[in-house]
């Protein structure tokens, strides 16, 4: 319960600054209220999902209690896999926007463009990547890029996201419902995953004030360059939190008069993210206005693309192989909701603990697969009310190439 209104509190005053409306627009529902009260501490993200379409019809009005429940809508719908409901929303969301040429001036695409994302960190002390919340390709691309930037001497990610002591987190290794409101998202976790097992030091920056940005470049350069000037730092960020301009009066900017170091900032751009890029992988432009990014890229990861520890050696596992494995379950009539965790966190953590993947599976799904690393994971199915109706433990053991 604790956690619970911890989280709610977080997203009242997130949200507070994020919308600015007029005072007229009254607000009946908040929708990441309902939201996170229906995911709950046993992370039911299925219900959290079904309780934000229960109350849509009451949300389709204008103003800022539309704008908020389809940002919910978006969020929640994106932690899972195989969701119809997510394309959908996103074309709601942006219906009104064009648009435009996505290119300024085109670099390269698929390997080339992370390798040459991976070529200019070098010369760079401190990298920040942005995301749109409601877009899980845009954080699998920084778990994407983690194993680069390592190599590159990256030792330090900070990310908006994390609610709790980087400290603590670091040292466990893993984060668990209690860590953030975006970190439920598995795409996130398996980023955090990684860069613990990597070797990077995980650093919370956020703060929820009227000092908002200031605080956070305070914060990532007290937890970093204050205390090492030779550290290299990663930086996650939401929005444009990450914009330089001295207009702008954004964390990025504050970042570089605090720190006297001028951050690289690469930018997902918005402008493709109302339909799935032509673009397998991700592609990469120089930007227009450098104060507002360095390098700009077109995400054109797909949720079928994501993996958990994407460098390493997978096994394919058909998910109808994987669901008649389990007792009693047959056929599936409508859909089920399949989430895996790696057994070691699940068997600490109970329902607290954040799959690597979860899938709403549906009889056109059931050819698909999963891919896995080596390991021990844990397969659940779960009702609307979060309830585990079937488990199951899986051995994952990849062949050597």
């Amino acid at each position: 319960m604790k956690h619970l209104k911890t989280m709610l509190a977080l997203w009242c005053v997130l949200f507070s600054s994020l919308l600015a409306y007029p005072a007229s627009d009254s607000i009946k529902w908040d929708a990441f209220e309902v939201a996170q009260k229906a995911l709950g501490d046993n992370l039911n993200y299925l219900g959290a999902i079904k309780k934000l379409k229960v109350i849509e019809g009451e949300c389709s009005g204008s103003g800022a209690e539309k704008d908020m429940y389809l940002q919910a809508a978006m969020t929640y719908n994106a932690f899972v896999i195989n969701n119809s409901n997510s394309d959908s929303l996103c074309q709601k969301k942006f219906s009104a926007f064009t648009i435009k040429e996505p290119f300024f001036n085109f670099i390269s695409e698929g390997n080339d463009a992370i390798d040459e994302i991976a070529k200019r960190s070098k010369d760079h002390q401190v990298i920040m990547i942005n995301e749109i919340h409601w877009f899980s390709r845009e954080r699998y691309f920084t778990n994407y890029l983690l194993n680069s930037f390592y190599n590159n001497g990256f030792r330090y990610l900070a990310m908006e996201a994390i609610g709790e002591d980087g400290d603590s987190l670091t040292m466990r290794g893993y984060p668990i419902a209690s860590t953030g409101i975006y970190t439920v998202d598995p795409r996130m976790a398996n980023t955090i995953r990684d860069a613990i097992e990597m070797g990077f030091t995980l650093v919370n920056y956020d703060y929820y004030g009227k000092e908002r940005e200031y605080k956070q470049a305070e914060n990532i350069y007290n937890k970093t360059l204050k205390l090492d000037t030779e550290a290299k730092v990663l930086v996650h960020a939401g929005g444009d939190h990450t914009n330089k301009c001295s207009g702008s009066k954004k964390m990025g900017y504050f970042f570089q008069e605090i720190s006297g170091v001028e951050p690289f900032v690469i930018k997902q751009i918005k402008q493709v993210q109302l339909s799935k890029s032509d673009y397998k992988g991700i592609a990469i432009e120089e930007s227009a206005n450098v104060c507002v990014y360095d390098i700009g890229v077109i995400n054109g990861f797909d949720e079928t693309d994501f993996l958990y520890k994407p460098h390493q050696s997978q096994k394919s596992i058909k998910i109808e192989k994987l669901i008649a494995s389990f007792p009693k379950v047959d056929i599936i009539q409508e859909s089920v909701f399949l989430s895996v965790y790696i057994e070691e966190e699940f068997l600490a953590e109970g329902l607290k603990a954040i799959p690597v993947v979860s899938y709403l599976v549906d009889n056109k799904f059931l050819n698909s697969s999963i891919k896995l690393p080596q390991g021990e994971y844990i397969v659940t199915i779960r009702n609307d009310e979060g309830e585990v109706i079937r488990q199951n433990k899986i051995d994952v053991t990849v062949d050597p190439i």
